[in-house]
């Protein structure tokens, strides 16, 4: 029953994403990319909270974006109480940030994933928050 609830008749997932299919080339440099799923969007954009409060998610994504920190980011939250996001930082951006402050020595090729979180989320707040 659980199934029939999130598969259509033809059995596809509805996540109401907007993407298409790679065909299947025998040549050339897309031969190994074939059946790839590509997403370029969301079918509704708009995320209503369960507060009733309606939010664009694109305008968050695209402040967020802006930052050389962040390589993607997808704003997430329909029917919770409040948004969330998953967030790809650009590790070398974050490391060459963290050096530039001192948070990290200068001759650091890593750094701890609280850190980099840290530096990502206080980012995130300078772009969505200003």
């Amino acid at each position: 029953m659980a199934t029939r609830k999130v598969l259509d008749e033809d059995g596809w997932l509805n996540t109401g994403d907007i993407g298409w299919i790679v065909p299947h080339h025998s040549v050339g440099r897309s031969r190994r990319c074939g059946g790839v799923i590509v997403l370029e969007g969301r079918a509704k954009d708009t995320i209503v909270l369960s507060t009733g409060e309606n939010v664009e998610p694109s305008d968050l994504e695209e402040a967020a974006m802006r930052s050389a920190l962040i390589q993607q980011i997808v704003v997430v939250g329909q029917d919770q109480r409040r948004l969330g996001a998953i967030v790809v930082p650009n590790k070398e951006e974050v490391l060459l940030a963290a050096k530039k402050l001192s948070i990290v020595d200068a001759n650091a090729s890593e750094m701890s994933k609280e850190r980099m979180t840290s530096l990502v989320e206080e980012e995130l707040r300078k772009w969505l928050y200003s």
